[in-house]
């Protein structure tokens, strides 16, 4: 038995030796690593379950802007400033733009891939998703649906109380995507909430897209996983659908998204597909526009300097009459306030992981096919060299002395590097930038946002650096404000709006 054993062990030994050795090899010539454990690599480095970003970052003054990091048998290679980003995830895109599957298959948490996509095992492209990403150019572009002006005036009136961070912008970015996508009615502030179902599940699909996040409840294969955690996968994206599903067959006045899809006024997508895209832009749009909003308001609170100068620029521009998207050409600094908010603390800090279609080469590296690339989008939106003081919110940094906006850097996409690279970028940027603009505006017009008052009457300053991580999205703490309004007639003249 003894001689039994010790022949086994040996065989695995010289199995493990030759497998170190082949993937040695294939991986010798990738970026540098950080010391990490034999077997195991940096697995006990990375803290996983939360804010894996401020690590990366880390990493990246110590061993560059691209590095390697190695946990058990998976290498992922991390792209910490935005020049390496666009060279290899944009000027790259054909052979970096797949992306891990982690849904049923191939069916992503982003609208990068819908039900009848076929990818290939690293993720490759198909030809339905070039025809999506596609449509969605056209339906972020189309007049109808840019954000309509009768909510954001309800909205805004309805946070001249003390209100607090999470549930204000939470009923804001859905009333906004659900009037948008489904032409269905938004809620007032103090309606109840029938949305919560679309919370939880867009926290658990933002939680599996996490870099360095398995997913457990719905990463999916054919033959390799537990048939217990398939069926539990098979359950959750039924749940999904029917969700969707009742949303996009509502029956709903006016002109949306859903609307022109069901009538084929944008042939190509079956029904299946039409309710997972507008599910997904939902999914997008509202959890980018509420925590956007929610470190806006972070912001404003902090530096109050701030929002006087935006005052100052809307009482000269349009005085007080409420704010219309026709304005937005001549409020420079609100746009700067907003490119600012999202640099300084973006949504998903960490990006939304890459994989290379193919073996890619990069100032002498070279990363084979179907290894996963990292954009960390903190790293670069954080670098002192791209944005000097990173961690002072400053939205003049973006105007000339002009007052003008300020021509962007290269590789930074218009200084919103949030939205991602490549062909996995966000393609709900400009819907989701059109509901911040018009909301941030009114906002900053109708109101002023101050600290709330402890029980001795002192200010709660928050912390800027307090972080509640769900997934991908890290939203700041739970905060509240109070918010008086500039106006004594408010409620008359938005009303007229």
């Amino acid at each position: 038995m003894s001689h039994w054993l010790l022949s086994i062990s040996v065989a695995w030994g010289i199995l493990f030796l030759v497998t170190k050795l082949y993937k040695d090899r294939k991986y010798s010539r990738l970026p540098p690593l950080p010391p990490g454990w034999l077997v195991i690599g940096n697995l006990l480095d990375l803290p996983l379950s939360s804010l894996m970003f401020k690590k990366l970052t880390v990493w990246s003054k110590e061993f560059g802007p691209i590095y390697t990091s190695r946990t058990l048998n998976k290498r992922v290679v991390v792209l910490g400033n935005a020049k390496v980003a666009g060279e290899i995830l944009d000027r790259m895109s054909s052979k970096t733009g797949g992306r891990p599957e982690q849904i049923k298959q191939s069916i992503c948490a982003e609208v990068a891939i819908l039900p009848s996509c076929n990818v290939t095992h690293c993720g490759e492209p198909c030809a339905e998703l070039h025809m999506t990403r596609s449509l969605l150019v056209r339906l972020n572009n189309t007049p109808q649906y840019t954000y309509p002006k009768r909510v954001p005036w309800s909205w805004a009136f309805s946070l001249t109380r003390i209100f607090r961070f999470v549930s204000i912008t939470h009923r804001f970015s859905t009333s906004a995507a659900m009037r948008t996508l489904y032409g269905l009615e938004g809620m007032s502030i103090d309606d109840s909430d029938p949305s919560q179902k679309l919370v939880e599940v867009s926290d658990r699909l933002f939680e599996t897209v996490k870099p360095g996040k398995k997913g457990s409840c719905v990463t999916f294969s054919q033959s390799t996983i537990d048939w217990r955690i398939s069926r539990k996968s098979d359950a959750f994206y039924q749940q999904v659908t029917n969700l969707y599903k009742q949303c996009y067959f509502s029956e709903a006045p006016g002109s949306c998204i859903s609307r022109d899809l069901k009538e084929k006024k944008y042939p190509g997508l079956d029904d299946v597909n039409s309710v997972w895209l507008v599910g997904i832009l939902l999914l997008a749009s509202q959890d980018t526009t509420k925590v956007a909003l929610q470190y806006f308001f972070l912001a404003m609170l902090l530096h109050p300097e701030v929002a006087r100068e935006a005052q100052k620029q809307l009482d000269t521009v349009i005085g007080s009459r409420p704010p219309t998207f026709e304005d937005q050409s001549n409020l420079p600094y609100i746009e700067a306030i907003l490119k600012e908010v999202l640099r300084w603390r973006p949504p998903t800090p960490g990006g939304l992981a890459h994989m290379t279609t193919d073996d890619i080469s990069y100032e002498g590296y070279l990363i084979p096919q179907g290894t996963m690339l990292i954009d960390n989008i903190w790293g670069m939106t954080h670098d002192p060299e791209l944005y000097p003081d990173p961690e002072k919110f400053d939205p003049s940094r973006f105007l000339t002395p002009e007052n003008e906006h300020r021509s962007p850097s290269p590789d930074t996409r218009d200084d919103y590097l949030t939205f991602g690279h490549g062909r996995r970028a966000c393609p709900g940027r400009d819907l989701v930038l059109r509901e911040l603009w018009i909301v941030c505006t009114y906002v900053l017009w109708a109101l002023e946002v101050r600290k709330p008052m402890d029980e001795h009457g002192q200010e709660i300053t928050p912390d800027p650096d307090a972080f509640i991580d769900i997934g991908a999205v890290v939203c700041p703490s739970v905060m509240w404000a109070t918010a008086i309004p500039r106006f004594p007639n408010l409620a008359e003249l938005m009303r007229l709006a």
